[in-house]
């Protein structure tokens, strides 16, 4: 355990198919990303308030670092539903309420004689 604690920390690989889904959402209705936030937020919600209940008393170093690990998984859920909120504003602003049309779908101009 030692060795592993005082190694070099490795580099995080990031990959959240939540975060995939709304960068391609762009082609979705407003009521299909509408349900993907939805998700996230009730999961998100859920987590923060499992974490919350985890707490505990602290007295010494080994229960004040569990603690800070559990404080950033409490900051972490919070930060998830203020994004959530911000990107809810996004898509009110921006999107139709209908997928946006293909433009190869769209009838053409009449020609002139």
């Amino acid at each position: 355990m030692r060795r592993w604690l005082t190694s070099p920390l490795e580099e995080e690989k990031a990959k959240d198919p939540f975060i995939a889904r709304v960068f391609f959402a762009g082609s979705l209705s407003r009521a299909e990303t509408e349900r993907i936030l939805d998700e996230r937020e009730r999961q998100a919600k859920e987590k923060l308030q499992s974490l919350k209940a985890l707490g505990r008393p602290v007295d010494d170093l080994p229960s004040a670092l569990r603690d800070a690990t559990l404080r950033k998984g409490v900051l972490n859920a919070e930060a998830e539903l203020t994004w959530i909120q911000e990107t809810r504003g996004i898509l009110e602003r921006h999107s139709p309420q209908s997928p946006p049309k293909d433009p190869s779908s769209l009838p053409t101009p009449a020609e002139g004689p």
